[in-house]
């Protein structure tokens, strides 16, 4: 079953194409950041 209609999860993937376009460099970083915390747990 799904909740969401085929428009809504559209519209919520280029907002996130939007968002990840504009803040690219903080995704790495922040990319970086988490794979450096999960080799530190391992």
């Amino acid at each position: 079953m799904r909740g969401r209609n085929h428009n809504e999860e559209l519209a919520i993937l280029l907002w996130v194409w939007r968002l990840i376009k504009r803040h690219t460099l903080t995704v790495i970083i922040l990319v970086c950041a988490v794979n450096t915390n999960a080799n530190t747990f391992y």
